[in-house]
């Protein structure tokens, strides 16, 4: 079986990306992402919370559940894909971690 990359490094203008109940029931979800800020700024909203993002900084979004991400001019993110299988039970609680803000400069990043 061929495995896809487990990363992207994403370039685009000013957008708006929503992840859905609808296309979660579709399928192809069980994964978290790990978006690392490089160029401009982002926000990724999930459960209730916000995190906003400048460059070096992360936050984890969880695609099992419904989350957005914004940007509101160019950007670019590098954006790290585990399953949710393999990264959840490394984390104490994981519903607790996504749309956190994870500074790039102490601790985890």
């Amino acid at each position: 079986m061929k495995r896809s990359r487990p990363d992207s490094r994403i370039s685009s203008r000013a957008q708006r990306v929503c992840r859905t109940r609808r296309l979660i029931e579709r399928g192809a979800g069980d994964t978290l992402y790990l978006n690392v800020q490089l160029r401009g700024q982002g926000r990724a909203a999930q459960d209730g919370r916000r995190a906003s993002q400048r460059p070096g900084e992360m936050a984890i979004v969880d695609g099992t559940r419904p989350f957005e991400l914004e940007f509101d001019g160019d950007f670019e993110q590098l954006c790290v894909t585990f399953p949710v299988e393999l990264l959840a039970p490394r984390l104490a609680l994981p519903q607790a971690m996504s749309a956190v803000r994870i500074p790039g400069d102490e601790g985890l990043g």
